[in-house]
């Protein structure tokens, strides 16, 4: 066993044994803390990428909203929409003030990149938001273990799907699925994280039904992972795709979990 593949295993099971508290023993205050956490820390990252520091009043305010974006999701039992236009008006607000600054100055920065800059900033609000904010309401306002389940289902088709593609992809990869964005990724890995997350989701369903516990319908399950395999390795491309386009390949495995998660 390499030494990546310790760090990789090392890594899945504490999250693994994170994940299961989270689920069935975190308190709901405690959560919602929690999941501010990790957005702070996931934001820093993303802004770090593009070369933002993360203590500018745009940074400080970018974490703030997604945090009470989080809470009012939290205590209202669902994902508010009203905070993408929020997210909207803050990204343009500061578009307007440093296409003001840069004028007053006769900076060379033009307005393209000033444009492409903001959109991603937008992008990374939308992007820590929804990558936590649903599952605070899914696990707190839920009155039976439906919410749990569904949660636990998406961690494991993204989980197993990422094992299988990386295990397979490192020993028979050959034809590169998308090398201007991410070499390493094969086809043939792409192919197995398809079979790993669908084999995952079968031994799932079989363990959650044998359990008791509020049955989540086979045909929603089969949906499911019909759609979310794919979606999980389309967002490893999205994070390569960040690095890509912003030159910067910092933090890679703090990234891919986050990614993961």
């Amino acid at each position: 066993m390499s030494a990546e593949t310790r760090t990789r295993t090392l890594v899945g099971v504490s999250l693994a044994v994170l994940v299961l508290w989270i689920l069935f023993g975190m308190p709901a205050p405690v959560l919602v803390a929690f999941l501010c956490v990790l957005s702070f820390r996931g934001w820093v990252e993303y802004l770090r990428i593009f070369a933002i520091r993360p203590r500018s009043l745009r940074g400080i305010m970018g974490i703030a909203a997604i945090c009470l974006a989080i809470i009012d999701s939290f205590l209202k039992g669902a994902v508010g929409i009203k905070w993408i236009w929020f997210f909207w008006v803050l990204s343009l607000f500061f578009l307007v003030i440093d296409a003001m600054a840069t004028h007053k100055s006769k900076d060379d920065k033009d307005l393209s990149s000033m444009l492409r800059e903001y959109s991603f900033y937008f992008a990374g609000l939308l992007y820590i938001f929804f990558l936590f904010g649903f599952i605070a309401p899914l696990l707190t306002k839920a009155t039976s273990s439906y919410g749990k389940g569904v949660i636990l289902l998406t961690l494991v088709v993204v989980f197993f799907g990422d094992i299988a593609a990386y295990i397979w992809g490192r020993r028979y990869g050959k034809t590169p699925l998308w090398p201007l964005v991410s070499p390493k990724k094969t086809i043939e890995g792409a192919y197995a994280g398809l079979i790993g997350s669908s084999i995952a989701a079968a031994i799932f369903t079989i363990a959650w039904h044998s359990l008791k516990l509020d049955p989540i319908p086979f045909s929603k399950i089969f949906l499911f992972t019909l759609f979310a395999a794919p979606l999980a390795q389309g967002g490893d491309f999205l994070e390569s795709f960040f690095k890509r386009v912003s030159g910067s390949k910092i933090l890679e495995t703090y990234c891919q979990v986050t990614v993961d998660f």
